[in-house]
């Protein structure tokens, strides 16, 4: 998914790890970053803000649901949006 000012992609990819991971990369492929690489949950990439923070899946909170979270595009400040 393409960040709004078109700089970025967001998706979602393995992990060393095996799990599920929520990446950013240029658009050309290039400087590719894990932003979840220290979570041992499924975090799946579903778009971005309008004011360009990356929103994604997951179950960080292990009480069996399924969250939107929201952080910015650097993988900082990850804050729960809602439980779906």
């Amino acid at each position: 998914m393409w960040s709004p000012d078109g700089s970025l992609l967001a998706f979602s990819g393995s992990s060393p790890s095996g799990d599920a991971d929520v990446f950013v990369s240029r658009p050309d492929g290039t400087s590719v970053t894990d932003l979840t690489p220290e979570s041992r949950d499924s975090d799946t990439a579903q778009g971005w803000t309008p004011d360009g923070h990356v929103l994604f899946l997951s179950d960080r909170s292990h009480t069996g649901g399924t969250f939107l979270y929201f952080m910015n595009a650097d993988g900082t400040d990850v804050r729960l949006a809602l439980r779906l």
